[in-house]
């Protein structure tokens, strides 16, 4: 120590600046190098800590019940042909209706009566040729329901068939109104030979019917020998 003392007493006035100069140099760049490993300490990365594993027990999967089944829709009911409906009788007509050519069931009307023993086919046709084609519709249409209802329909026992006209009166009025109607019997109609009077004129049918009637106008209007075997408007 004596000999630094010494040797700090024979250094200049210049010489001791310099060596001052040196020490705080030395003292900065030993201060910088501490700062910058302390902050290189400081900037180390923190290993990442794992979460503990959780003790709660995992959920059971939620069950997803299946869709309900759709049940099986019920077979549809068998409809008896056979039963006494309005439905079931036009639908008899038209599929005999082959039978006679001139047959029309223009704007049909089925009526049952409530004791289901007799049954009204009304039709009304739009044009007519005249009064003999009138009466051949009439008869036609008359054949056609007697086979398509009887035996077919065991609980009817009598059929009207009539076919309305259009008249017009002296004074200009006109009217709707039954042409011509016949009516014919279960009994009657079980001795009819279907194949063999489609064969025949169709005013055959009033003569073979329980009863008929034609309008005065349309009788008038039928010359003798297209009237057939009938004589009179009625029966």
């Amino acid at each position: 120590m004596s000999r630094l003392g010494s040797w700090w007493r024979r250094l200049s006035t210049r010489g001791k600046a310099v060596v001052i100069v040196v020490v705080v140099l030395l003292l900065a760049a030993a201060g910088a190098s501490g700062s910058t490993n302390k902050t290189a300490l400081n900037a180390s990365p923190v290993p990442a800590v794992s979460p503990p594993p959780s003790t709660q027990a995992a959920a059971p999967p939620v069950a997803t019940s299946a869709p309900a089944a759709t049940p099986a829709a019920p077979p549809a009911a068998t409809v008896n042909p056979h039963l006494l409906t309005v439905a079931n009788v036009t639908q008899s007509l038209n599929d005999n209706k082959s039978l006679m050519p001139l047959a029309t069931f223009e704007n049909l009307k089925v009526t049952i009566e409530p004791d289901d023993e007799v049954v009204d086919v009304e039709a009304h046709p739009t044009s007519v040729l005249d009064s003999h084609a009138f009466l051949l519709q009439e008869g036609s249409n008359a054949l056609v329901a007697s086979k398509a209802i009887f035996g077919w329909y065991p609980s009817v026992k009598g059929i009207r068939v009539t076919l309305d006209a259009d008249f017009t009166d002296q004074y200009g009025h006109s009217s709707t109104a039954p042409g011509a109607w016949i009516i014919v019997t279960a009994a009657t109609a079980h001795k009819f030979d279907y194949a063999g009077m489609a064969q025949l004129d169709a005013t055959t049918v009033f003569c073979d019917a329980d009863s008929y009637y034609v309008h005065p106008a349309v009788w008038k209007g039928v010359g003798t020998s297209d009237r057939g075997c009938m004589t009179a408007p009625s029966k």
